[in-house]
Order: structure tokens, then C-alpha cells, then sequence
């Protein structure tokens, strides 16, 4: 199961109706969460230190908390980027649990066992004690129902880990479908949203964040950074892994056609469910109280942020073997109304 692709796709601007933020304490949040990596030992060699620092966390840590989020809660949200990252190098896609479902459900039960009671087990690994420092410090700042919030999306995600390397073992590729609802989630960007309020100092309400049309939000929010990233890192993953585990060659293998005809209808899946996004969260942030509108400007946040950080980062143009990425990140406008996909798994959006 490898990419059709024998040379990176030429991949254009993006539309995104959102303006940028960049937090003023980039440059530092990078150099902690650098100093934090090697305090942990996280990189296994240094090959894997000098990708890790290609990566620029702090940048897309700047880019998607509050301006004046404390430094201190937003240094949280950069390093567990970087360990997310980390963890998918070390064990997913190209890693050493990628085509085994078995370990991974082992490794995925030892982690979430840290993140469900911030202790200590036997025999720790440093992607473990990482987690651990992460958990304890989260803990220490947010509510018992923000920490909840975590762990359960740490669970979703790294459940969706085990999802992935089934594939992989059995050498099957999702169908378009099942591959965007997994993108909700296997991209761990919905870890990255549970502390989106923690790391900016506030809480959403229960009652807020719990609503239909919030959970739409967050899970479109969360699908076009997938998308955006399937896109952005095609070439580094046709080169490292070569997997077809990407909403391009997902695409592709189901329309018959090369992965360069896909990338239209891959941007123009990203575009709709921007479109909807869009028009629901126009509808929705009236009803919400200042907490929640807060929350929803992340949202925006991230999925601009992400462009302009991942366009420019060297975990996706791979300056040995350069992607094909546009210098400038925003296109003036999208590919598609806001129609619903023909996907199921993804309709219920369009009714919240």
C-alpha cells in the first residue's frame, strides 16, 4: 500500500477567512520546550532531536493561544505539541508501532493510565514521563472538569493510533468516509483544543462547551487542521512512510485516480467543511457567553495559525527533499458552498 507520487504535488494557498495571532513569547516557549525535550530525553537520536527542532512548536504554540495568554500556561500547550509530534515519530506512522495494533493498544493503555491518574508506573519510558510532567501540570491549573476533558480526548486520540496501525497490518486503506471521521481525531488536534482555555487562563462552561453546535464547531475545527495537514505534509509522508493513510491517496485509491487529480477534491473537502464552519459558528456565538466566544476565536485561531506555521515549517517542506508548498498561505476564496459532504459520518454537522 505505497503513494502513487514520485514527485511532491504542487500544492497551492489555502483559503482562510480568519486573521492571525502570534503570542510575543514565541522565541521563548521555543527554547523551553527544546531545553524541556532534552530534560526528558525524548529524542531517541539525533536524527530525531534535529527534526523535533525543524518542527517550530513555539511557533505554532504562538500562533494558537491568546496574545496575552500567561507565558507559563501557554509554554503548556508548546510542549505537549512537541510531545505529540514526538510520539508520532517515535510510534505511529514511520514508528516502531506503526503496522502493530497489539503493542500499540499495550503502550496506549500504559499512557492513558498515567494521564487518568497522574502517577507513576513501573518501568517508565521518557515518552511516559513526559506525559506524566505534562499531566501534573495541567492538573495544576485547570478544573477537574477541564482535566477530564483532556484525558478523554488523549483517549479518542490515541485510540485512533490503534486504528491506524490495524490498517496498516491488515493493508487496507480506509475509505473516504471512515478516513475523515478518524481525522476528527487521529491528528490529535482535539488533545490540543481540551487545553485551548487552560493554557489561556479561563474556563468554558459545561454547559457551553457541551452544546451541539460548540461540538460541531470544535470537530470541524479539528477536521480542517487534519485535512490541512494531509495536505501540507503529503510529501514528507510519501517519503517517510508512503502509508496512503492521507485524505489525498484516500481519495485517489476511491475515485481511480492519481494523487495529483485528488488534491482538488481533498481541498475542496476542506473548503466545505470550512464554508460550514463558518456559517455555524456565525450562528452560535451570539448564544454563548464570554467564555465561550473566547473559545471559539482559538478555534479560529488554530485553523489559521496552523496554515501559517505548517507552510513555513521544516517538518512539512523537508529541506533535503523540498515539498512543493506556496510561500504565501491564504487564498482569497473557497472552492465550494457549503453543501454537506457525502459523507455520514460527517452530516450531523450541517444539522447542529
Amino acid at each position: 500500500m505505497t503513494s502513487q507520487t514520485n514527485a511532491p504535488l504542487a500544492i497551492p494557498a489555502l483559503w482562510c477567512p480568519f486573521a492571525p495571532g502570534l503570542h510575543p513569547a514565541q522565541q521563548e516557549m521555543e527554547s523551553k520546550a527544546l531545553n524541556w525535550m532534552r530534560d526528558m530525553e525524548l529524542a531517541r537520536d539525533s536524527g530525531q532531536e534535529r527534526r523535533a527542532r525543524a518542527i517550530g512548536c513555539g511557533e505554532l504554540g504562538a500562533r494558537v493561544v491568546e496574545p496575552n495568554a500567561p507565558t507559563v500556561l501557554a509554554q503548556i500547550s508548546v510542549d505537549s505539541m512537541l510531545w505529540l509530534f514526538i510520539f508520532d515519530d517515535t510510534y505511529c506512522d514511520e514508528g516502531i508501532h506503526s503496522s502493530d495494533p497489539a503493542a500499540m493498544s499495550l503502550l496506549v493503555a500504559r499512557l492513558l493510565r498515567i494521564a487518568e491518574t497522574g502517577a507513576s508506573l513501573s518501568s517508565m519510558t521518557p515518552q511516559e514521563h513526559a506525559l506524566l510532567d505534562l499531566r501534573c501540570r495541567i492538573a495544576a491549573t485547570a478544573s477537574p472538569t477541564q482535566l477530564v476533558r483532556w484525558i478523554d480526548a488523549l483517549r479518542t486520540y490515541l485510540g485512533y493510533q490503534v486504528w491506524e496501525a490495524a490498517h496498516r497490518a491488515l493493508g487496507t486503506r480506509p475509505e473516504p468516509d471512515a478516513y475523515l471521521t478518524a481525522r476528527i481525531a487521529n491528528g490529535s488536534v482535539p488533545v490540543c483544543c481540551a487545553v485551548l482555555d487552560i493554557t489561556s487562563g479561563f474556563e468554558v462552561p459545561a454547559e457551553e462547551i457541551n452544546r451541539a453546535d460548540v461540538r460541531a464547531l470544535t470537530e470541524m475545527c479539528c477536521a480542517v487542521v487534519g485535512v490541512d495537514n494531509d495536505i501540507m505534509s503529503h510529501w514528507k509522508e510519501t517519503l517517510r512512510c508512503g502509508d496512503g493513510i492521507n485524505l489525498i491517496d484516500v481519495l485517489a485509491a476511491d475515485n481511480a485516480c492519481t494523487p495529483a487529480e485528488a488534491l482538488p477534491m481533498a481541498i475542496t473537502v476542506r473548503d466545505g467543511i470550512l464554508t460550514r464552519y463558518q456559517q455555524l459558528r456565525e450562528t452560535t456565538t451570539g448564544r454563548l457567553g464570554a467564555e465561550g466566544q473566547r473559545y471559539l476565536k482559538l478555534l479560529d485561531q488554530w485553523i489559521r495559525g496552523n496554515l501559517d506555521w505548517g507552510f513555513g515549517s521544516g517538518r512539512y517542506r523537508n529541506h533535503d527533499n523540498p515539498a512543493s508548498l506556496p510561500d504565501h498561505v491564504v487564498a482569497c476564496a473557497p472552492r465550494l458552498s457549503a453543501d454537506p459532504l457525502p459523507y455520514p459520518g460527517t452530516a450531523w454537522w450541517w444539522a447542529a
